[in-house]
C-alpha cells in the first residue's frame, strides 16, 4: 500500500506540473495573439504596397485564375517586376474570398504563420533542452513579445510565411527522423519556404544541407529526405533562378550601386603613383565585394542592428526601437555559452541556422536588412531563453535565484509595456507616412471627384500609386487588364503602369501640367510648388507651341485665355502633416 500511494503521489505531482505547463503555454499562446491580432487590419494604417500588391494579385487568381499581368496560375509574379514568389498569395486566396480584399485578409496569413511558429519554437525548444519544459516555455514566450516578429506577423510578410515553413520543417525533422514518411514530409515542408521568399533560396538549402547531413549513416532515410526537397526545389528554381532571381540580385548586389564601385576601385588605384600592379591587386570588385560582404555581415550582429534602431527600411522597424530588446543583446552571448557549456546535442545546428541566416541579407548592398534576416527568429528566442536560464539558475542546476529572476521579470515587462506603447499609440502617428493609409483617403477621394474631370494625372509613378487604386476600389481584373497601359521597365526590371482609363501615372512636368484644362492633378505635398495650389496662366502662342509639342494638342485653348489651378482637397497625415494635394486645372475665359 506504501509503494502504491508513492506511485500516485508520484503521478498527481507529474499530472499537476504537465497542467501547470499546458496552462502557461496557453498563457503564452493568447499573448501571443493579442500582440499580433489587435486592430490587425488598421495597424500598421494602411498598406504598403507589396502588401497591395500580394492582396490584388490574390483577388485577380480568385476571379480569373491568372495574376495582373494574365499569366494563368504562374509560379513566379512579375508584379511591380520584383518577381514575388507564389505561396503567401496563393495561400492568401482563402482569406480574400472568406474577408474580401481588405487588409484583414491580406495579414492574416502572416497572422497564423507567425503565431504558430511560437507554438513551434516551443517544440524545438523541447528537443533542445533535455526535454526541458521551463526552458521551452521561456523560448516560446520571448518569440512571443520578440518586436521582430510581431512587426512581421502583422504585415503580409513573405519572409514570416518562410520562417513558419522552415521552423515547422525542422519540428517534424527533430521529432520525426525515425520515420521515413515524416522525413518525407519534412524535406516538402522545408522545400515549402523555397516557394515563400526569395532570402530562402540561399538559407534553406544550407540548412537543408546541414540536417542531410546528419542523416549519413543511414542512406535511406538520406535519399528519402533528400528526394522530395531536391525536386522541389529545381520545380522553383526552373521558375526563377534565370528570370525573378536575376532580377532580384541584379538590383541588389553590390555592383548596381556604379558610384560606389567606381570610388573602392578607380579612384582609390590612382593613390597609387608606382606600382600599378599592387593597385589591381588590393582595389578590384573582388576584393570590393569582400569588404562588404564582411561588412554588411557584422552589421547584421551589430547591437545597432539588433537592439538599437533596426534596419534602414521604414517599413520594417518601428522608430526608435530595435528588432529585439536591449536586454537581449548580452542575454545572447550567455545564451551561446549556455549552449556549448552544457554541450546540448543540437548546439551546432542552432549555431549553423545562424551564421546562415545572415548571409542573404549580407550578400546585398543595403544590408543590415530585417526581412532578408528573418530566419534568425526562432533561433534568437532559443538563445535567449538558453542566456535567462544561465543567468537565474543555480549553479548546481537546481532551482533559481529568486533575486535575480525578479530584476529580469521587471525589466522584460517594462520592455513589453515600452513597445506596446510605441507600435499601437505612437507607430500609427509617426510612421503614417511610410504606409498606405494617405493611399487608402487618396483612392476614396479620387473615385469621388473623377466624373468631374477628363483625367487625372498622379505624380511620382515609380512609387506605384497604381497599385493602391487597384486594391482599394477591388478592380475588375479583367477589366484592368484590358485598360492598363504600362510604361517600358527600367534598368533594374521594374515595370509601373502608365495609365488606367481616366487615371494617369507620369511625373508632374509643373510648367506644362498646369496649363492643360479639365483635368486633376495628384501631387505629393512635399514637392508641390507653392504657386501650383493657387494660380494662373494666361494662354499665349508659346504656351500653345509647348503644348502642342509636348502632347500634339493644344486641348482646344485660344489665345488669350486663362488657365487657373485651384486646391480641391487635401490628405492629411495623422500628425497633422499634408500627404497629397489634389489640384483641379479649369479654363476661364477672360473677360
Amino acid at each position: 500500500m506504501k509503494l502504491k500511494t508513492l506511485g500516485e503521489s508520484h503521478y498527481t505531482v507529474f499530472m499537476i506540473s504537465k497542467t501547470r505547463h499546458i496552462f502557461i503555454l496557453a498563457l503564452i499562446f493568447i499573448l501571443t495573439l493579442c500582440l499580433r491580432g489587435f486592430q490587425l487590419g488598421e495597424i500598421p494604417n494602411g498598406l504598403n504596397r507589396d502588401e497591395a500588391a500580394i492582396g490584388y494579385n490574390a483577388f485577380s487568381l480568385l476571379q480569373t485564375g491568372r495574376d495582373e499581368y494574365g499569366a494563368s496560375y504562374p509560379i513566379s509574379f512579375k508584379s511591380f517586376g520584383d518577381w514575388k514568389l507564389p505561396a503567401y498569395i496563393y495561400a492568401s486566396i482563402l482569406p480574400v474570398s472568406s474577408f474580401g480584399l481588405n487588409q484583414f485578409s491580406v495579414r492574416s496569413v502572416s497572422f497564423i504563420a507567425g503565431s504558430l511558429t511560437v507554438f513551434l519554437t516551443y517544440l524545438i525548444g523541447k528537443k533542445i533542452f533535455y526535454r526541458s519544459q521551463k526552458a521551452s516555455l521561456l523560448a516560446a514566450f520571448i518569440l512571443a513579445i520578440t518586436p521582430w516578429h510581431i512587426h512581421f506577423s502583422r504585415i503580409a510578410s513573405e519572409a514570416n510565411l518562410a520562417a513558419f515553413s522552415v521552423a515547422l520543417g525542422v519540428v517534424i525533422y527533430l521529432y520525426g527522423s525515425y520515420s521515413k514518411i515524416w522525413l518525407a514530409v519534412s524535406s516538402v515542408i522545408l522545400s515549402f519556404s523555397l516557394f515563400s521568399y526569395h532570402g530562402n533560396h540561399l538559407f534553406t538549402p544550407l540548412l537543408f544541407l546541414w540536417l542531410l547531413f546528419l542523416l549519413r549513416r543511414n542512406m535511406r532515410k538520406l535519399l528519402i529526405f533528400a528526394l522530395p526537397f531536391s525536386l522541389l526545389a529545381l520545380y522553383i528554381y526552373s521558375g526563377t533562378l534565370f528570370s525573378a532571381d536575376r532580377t532580384k540580385m541584379t538590383g541588389l548586389s553590390y555592383f548596381a550601386d556604379e558610384y560606389s564601385v567606381y570610388e573602392k576601385t578607380d579612384l582609390l588605384r590612382l593613390d597609387h603613383t608606382s606600382d600599378a600592379f599592387l593597385a589591381r591587386l588590393l582595389h578590384n570588385k573582388i576584393t570590393y565585394a569582400a569588404l562588404r560582404f564582411v561588412e554588411g555581415y557584422f552589421k547584421s550582429l551589430s547591437p545597432e542592428f539588433l537592439v538599437i534602431k533596426g534596419g534602414d527600411n521604414r517599413q520594417h522597424n518601428i522608430p526608435n526601437f530595435g528588432n529585439l530588446y536591449l536586454w537581449e543583446y548580452p542575454v545572447l552571448f550567455a545564451g551561446f555559452y549556455f549552449f556549448f557549456r552544457r554541450k546540448l546535442p543540437w548546439r551546432l545546428l542552432i549555431s549553423f541556422w545562424l551564421f546562415t541566416a545572415i548571409l542573404p541579407a549580407a550578400i546585398t548592398r543595403d544590408s543590415p536588412h530585417s526581412a532578408r534576416m528573418f530566419a534568425v527568429m526562432p533561433v534568437l528566442a532559443l538563445l535567449s531563453a538558453a542566456g535567462l536560464q544561465l543567468l537565474t539558475s543555480h549553479k548546481s542546476g537546481r532551482g533559481y535565484y529568486p533575486r535575480q529572476s525578479l530584476v529580469i521579470t521587471i525589466i522584460i515587462a517594462f520592455n513589453l509595456l515600452l513597445y506596446t506603447d510605441q507600435y499601437f499609440l505612437h507607430f500609427p502617428v509617426n510612421s503614417d507616412k511610410w504606409w498606405g493609409d494617405g493611399y487608402r483617403q487618396l483612392v476614396d477621394t479620387v473615385e469621388l471627384l473623377k466624373p468631374e474631370y477628363r483625367e487625372i494625372v498622379m505624380d511620382r509613378p515609380e512609387n506605384s500609386p497604381y497599385i493602391y487604386f487597384l486594391f482599394y476600389n477591388a478592380t475588375d481584373p479583367e477589366y484592368y487588364r484590358r485598360k492598363a497601359v504600362r510604361f517600358s521597365q527600367d534598368r533594374e526590371g521594374f515595370q509601373h503602369v502608365a495609365q488606367l482609363d481616366k487615371l494617369k501615372f507620369k511625373k508632374l512636368d509643373w510648367g506644362n501640367d498646369l496649363t492643360i484644362p479639365d483635368r486633376l492633378l495628384v501631387s505629393y505635398a512635399e514637392s508641390t510648388p507653392p504657386n501650383a495650389t493657387s494660380g494662373a496662366v494666361r494662354v499665349d502662342k508659346k504656351v500653345l507651341a509647348e503644348l502642342r509639342s509636348s502632347s500634339g494638342s493644344d486641348y482646344g485653348l485660344q489665345e488669350r485665355d486663362v488657365v487657373v489651378s485651384q486646391l480641391v482637397k487635401t490628405i492629411y497625415l495623422r500628425d497633422g502633416q499634408p500627404y497629397f494635394y489634389l489640384i483641379k486645372v479649369t479654363k476661364q475665359n477672360e473677360n
